[in-house]
């Protein structure tokens, strides 16, 4: 029994043994290449799908390339910004900029793929920049046209600044945009299709005809630029178009109305999207918020602050008659109009209206001048009679201004390079004449006057023409009256130049020079001890040597020897000048008689 039972427990433990080696070569032979088999195929359909991802987002950028290639600007460089900068001008033209600059950017960036020689140049970027005013309404129409174009473009910087802050203010608008220049796209010398306007269009006209169609679509309804608008072409007929403004349809258009356009203006076609996501309402809305600008101030409640406006102070001459008007400022309409009243110690025979506030007040004889005169004006407003505001108004009475006299001599001479002067007098009868002040009008360059003492003097360059020179001293008082006269300075040639020490000649003790003027022929005998006047010098001979004179003129001694000119002079030192007795001598001559 016992041998049996072991036999049993012996054929189990076979039995178990046998399952354990036969599961594990299962697992072993079958299951675990089964299992590596199957974790393969996972990854290769991993990979698979990988790759299938892959060539979608080739085959998508690949639409994108040719998409941006069939919308892009033209390969040249040149071509390209060029048009593109007239582009965005007739745009923001078209919505209403004001001191339009539109310039080209500082570079066209090229981007290329590849390496070495299999590089190959694939799109550029093509910078404008736009700077001009314009308002928050005409700015969002810009960008709302811009982003619907059918460009591939983009702002790339924005600013915005505005000196005001209420109502519909002005914008200072400085942006940059930027568009693509594909290497492959299509050369052409116009960005789209344009034609040109036959018929001038007035700003009710619903039809168009144009020159030529050629290039624009041949299903409607399209956009197009037409001078300064924007419009839909909702039918045509050969080249007489159906076109109402701007380019969404009713009943969210973007315009309803455009401006007149001359015949000959240019038509261009405009690619947009014929059903936008947001209408132009949707997206100002969205840009800028609803009714509202970011760049006006809430308008806050009313509050009013009274105020009288009156001048602080008025003078009146007598004579005549005094005239201002009294103010009201900030008032609540909603109590009544303002009314205005004198007070008691207005100056007697002034007035003022109730209603307007006009002050009118014409001094009599008995009203004395020099007198500070103060009027009271009281506003009031509806029905009250307590004053709302008060305010005084000084006046002052003053007689009638005398203008000043003027003394002067109105003809002189002169010489080129000579200096000269003259003096002008005046009086004030009915001021202090130390308040006179002198003046030059229409006078040469270099002449000068002292606005005081009245002192003229003037140098006039050789440079100048000889001739007669006009201008007017003036003299005001310090009432403001003016007078003046003309004076006139003759001018000729300097003489000095032109004037010389010729001869000596010594008779019985007595000598006598001749100075002699070349230009006039004209001789000048000087004897010692004695004034002379040569040569527009006006002065005294006190030596006469043998070659030379010695002579003073104004504060200043001066010697001129014999065959010299008068411009030729010496200054001499007050202890140099000679004092020397002249002696008997033989006649003294120069080189011969003068020719």
């Amino acid at each position: 029994m016992q041998n049996q039972r072991t036999l049993i427990l012996a054929g189990i433990l076979g039995v178990i043994l046998g399952g354990v080696i036969v599961v594990k070569g299962v697992k072993r032979f079958i299951l675990e290449p089964r299992t590596k088999r199957l974790a393969e195929i996972k990854s290769l359909d991993e990979r698979i799908e990988a790759e299938e991802r892959t060539a979608a987002r080739v085959l998508h950028s690949k639409a994108t390339i040719a998409d941006a290639t069939r919308r892009s600007l033209p390969p040249d460089a040149v071509d390209a910004q060029r048009l593109y900068k007239e582009w965005v001008h007739d745009l923001a033209d078209v919505v209403g900029f004001d001191g339009l600059v539109v310039d080209p950017g500082k570079s066209i960036e090229r981007q290329s793929i590849g390496q070495g020689r299999l590089r190959k140049p694939l799109f550029g970027s093509v910078p404008v920049g736009v700077d001009g005013k314009t308002t928050l309404d005409r700015l969002c129409r810009f960008l709302y046209y811009f982003h619907r174009t059918n460009i591939p473009h983009r702002v790339t910087d924005l600013k915005i600044t505005s000196d005001e802050n209420e109502d519909n203010p002005l914008l200072k608008v400085k942006m940059t945009v930027e568009a693509l220049s594909m290497a492959e796209a299509q050369s052409r010398k116009r960005i789209f299709p344009e034609s040109k306007l036959e018929n001038p269009l007035g700003r009710l006209d619903d039809k168009a005809q144009v020159a030529a169609v050629k290039g624009f679509p041949v299903k409607e309804p399209f956009q197009v630029r037409i001078g300064r608008n924007v419009a839909t072409v909702t039918a045509r007929k050969g080249k007489e178009w159906a076109i109402r403004p701007g380019i969404d349809p009713p009943p969210n258009g973007d315009a309803s109305e455009w401006n007149d356009v001359d015949a000959g203006k240019a038509v261009e076609y405009l690619p947009v999207a014929a059903n936008p996501p947001r209408t132009f309402d949707q997206y100002h809305r969205d840009v800028f918020g609803k009714n509202k600008s970011p760049f006006v101030l809430p308008v806050p409640p009313v509050i009013y602050s009274p105020r009288l406006d009156i001048p602080l102070s008025r003078r009146v001459m007598r004579g005549t008659t005094l005239r201002f008007t009294a103010q009201a400022r900030d008032i609540n309409p909603d109590k009544g109009a303002a009314r205005f009243t004198l007070g008691k110690d207005a100056p007697k025979g002034m007035t003022i209206d109730s209603k307007t506030g006009e002050v009118v007040w014409k001094p009599t004889d008995k009203d004395r001048s020099k007198r500070d005169y103060r009027a009271e004006i009281a506003m009031l407003q509806g029905t009250s009679e307590k004053p709302l505001k008060t305010g005084t108004v000084r006046i002052e009475l003053y007689d009638p201004n005398v203008p000043p006299t003027l003394d002067v001599v109105t003809k002189h001479s002169g010489f080129l390079g000579t200096g000269m002067e003259f003096l002008a007098k005046a009086t004030d009868p009915d001021g202090d004449p130390r308040r006179l002040r002198f003046s030059l009008s229409r006078a040469p360059s270099g002449a000068e006057i002292d606005s005081r003492s009245g002192v003229f003097r003037w140098t006039p360059g050789d440079d100048l023409e000889p001739g007669d020179y006009e201008f007017d001293v003036v003299v005001t008082d310090a009432g403001g009256d003016r007078v003046r006269k003309g004076v006139t300075v003759s001018l000729q040639q300097n003489a000095e130049k032109f004037t010389k020490l010729i001869a000596i000649i010594a008779e019985e003790g007595k000598r006598e020079a001749w100075l002699y003027d070349i230009s006039t022929k004209e001789m000048k005998k000087l004897h010692e001890a004695e004034p002379f006047n040569a040569a527009g010098i006006a002065g005294f001979t006190y030596v006469i040597g043998r070659d030379f004179i010695e002579f003073q003129a104004g504060q200043k001694s001066y010697r001129l020897l014999l065959g010299r000119f008068l411009s030729e002079r010496e200054v001499l030192r007050p202890k140099a000048a000679a004092r020397s007795k002249p002696a008997k001598s033989s006649p003294v001559t120069t080189n011969g008689d003068p020719k």
